[in-house]
């Protein structure tokens, strides 16, 4: 028997590529004391992150979920966005962690790529943007001016992807940190179970 290929592997290795990024300027965040938050104190792991050097991001970004977050579980907060409604930049329950100039490339980035995800393979940015059906529909609604302006005007909520969990980030951590890649697997199962719950 001929094993089919996912026809979503491409995107798979988009969230990859993004990964490796979203990690990066994670631990630069961490190591940096952050824009508004210090993660040593969130996490307790700043030895761990002081670690994440290039080989480090690498192995941390091929999780197989986006690392980070910007509300993508709540529908209601990107209909406000899609139509243009202030409300959702200007209510913020969290100071920034990222500067604007470290998050609005990234955040820029990760839109586009779930803007033509979700146009073309739903289900596959629901999966790997961690994303709510009805926030990848309102995503693929935007126009590339809206994309671009969401990526500066919402920084401010663009969080690390179960920032509650210390487990789940001490465990990606010391799997991209070591050679064990059935560790990091272990780590990417993790994940998956997170998004599942």
């Amino acid at each position: 028997m001929t094993p089919n290929r996912w026809a979503g592997v491409r995107m798979l290795q988009t969230v990859h590529r993004l990964n490796k990024r979203c990690f990066s300027v994670l631990a630069e965040t961490v190591r940096t004391g952050g824009a508004g938050i210090d993660l040593h104190a969130m996490y307790g792991l700043s030895e761990l992150w002081a670690q994440a050097d290039a080989r480090v991001c690498e192995r941390a970004g091929r999780c197989p979920v986006l690392l980070l977050d910007l509300n993508f579980q709540r529908a209601d907060w990107w209909k406000r966005v899609g139509h243009g409604d202030s409300r959702s930049s200007s209510i913020s329950g969290m100071p920034a962690l990222f500067t604007v100039e470290q998050a609005a490339p990234l955040l820029r980035e990760i839109l586009t790529e779930a803007w033509s995800i979700g146009r073309s393979m739903p289900h596959a940015a629901g999966l790997i943007f961690g994303m709510e059906p009805r926030v990848s529909s309102a995503i693929a609604d935007l126009s590339v001016p809206e994309l671009d302006q969401a990526a500066v005007a919402y920084t401010r909520f663009l969080r690390p992807r179960w920032e509650e969990s210390r487990v789940f980030w001490q465990g990606l951590l010391l799997a991209a940190i070591g050679a064990d890649d059935e560790a990091l697997a272990h780590a990417h199962l993790h994940c998956l179970q997170l998004l599942g719950s």
